[in-house]
């Protein structure tokens, strides 16, 4: 049989992000009786990330959603209204999604810019505090927060978020930033986040590496599967069960991954690689190839090509 030590190794070669995560406790999953806060949450643009964000947020209670785009689009799976105008939908939202391709957001900031509130707050306010606004979350890649919040205006709050293709089944891995230290303006959207999955704070200048480990992650998981796909059609197996015997041991690994939560990745490729025995004789040969050097150039790759994408921005 295929032994789980491959996903672990290709997990433990993920542990470069390591230095970089907090070293607090994740934040937790909403508490069932802490019920979330009443949140209107609005799409500028309805592609497959807007999708997978309602679908993940769609049964939260006191929710409602709205959305405005330039392109045809299906009815939505879940509850939506779909708005007329930009102007339209901020005034039904209080949280505004830009969930545009970059080359379509210039213009959708310069007329958001005249939606939002940008003027400084009140004398009496304390100093940084920015007025009542809508936040403006934005997954958008290779644009940073800086450039957003410029062209905003420095009031309005803005949270860049970097979210994962499962953030629809409520298991993504999220970073985000904000573009002000007052928690207050983003407690009910990172309150949803958090239901997504696991949300972590991060400052801009690890985007990059989290893109290309968490965001790109899932198709290098993939295609090391593909590999493993392409040997057991020695099998005579048909695709179905081919890939479905594939599913099985991704489902096994996370459950065994899940169950030795409490030991190290390499503590886990131990306990699953005898000596002398096959999984070892594999692992040899992954090091004395240099495959693990290989697994980490890929990262670096995506990690530069987001590094590309974000210097040109406009």
């Amino acid at each position: 049989p295929i032994p789980p030590v491959l996903p672990v190794l290709l997990i433990r070669q993920f542990r470069l992000f390591r230095p970089l995560l907090p070293t607090t406790a994740p934040i937790p999953f909403e508490s069932p009786h802490q019920p979330p806060s009443p949140m209107r949450h609005g799409f500028i643009g309805y592609g497959n990330l807007a999708r997978a964000i309602h679908q993940g947020l769609a049964d939260r209670p006191g929710h409602t959603f709205a959305y405005v785009t330039k392109d045809p689009a299906p009815e939505p799976r879940f509850p939506a209204k779909r708005m007329g105008s930009i102007s339209e939908l901020r005034s039904a939202s209080d949280a505004l999604w830009l969930c545009v391709k970059p080359q379509d957001l210039p213009a959708v900031l310069n007329e958001l810019r005249t939606e939002l509130r940008t003027e400084p707050p009140a004398e009496s306010a304390p100093q940084g505090d920015p007025p009542a606004s809508n936040v403006v979350v934005s997954p958008v890649a290779g644009t940073s927060m800086r450039t957003i919040a410029e062209r905003l205006g420095p009031h309005v709050p803005v949270l860049r978020i970097m979210p994962n293709l499962a953030t629809a089944f409520r298991q993504s891995v999220t970073a985000y930033c904000r573009s002000h230290s007052d928690p207050a303006p983003y407690a009910a959207v990172l309150d949803d986040l958090r239901t997504l999955g696991m949300a972590v704070e991060l400052p801009e200048r690890h985007f990059d590496l989290f893109t290309a480990v968490f965001g790109s992650g899932p198709g290098f998981l993939l295609l090391i599967v593909s590999v493993l796909k392409t040997r057991i059609s020695e099998f005579g197996l048909d695709e179905s069960q081919a890939e479905a015997l594939l599913n099985q041991l991704l489902i096994g690994t996370h459950a065994y991954n899940l169950h030795h939560a409490d030991r190290t990745i390499e503590e886990r490729i131990q306990s699953v690689a005898s000596r002398g025995g096959t999984t070892e004789a594999g692992m040899r040969h992954y090091l004395a190839n240099g495959t693990d050097r290989l697994l980490a150039d890929m990262i670096t790759a995506a990690e530069q090509r987001s590094k590309e994408l974000s210097r040109s921005e406009f």
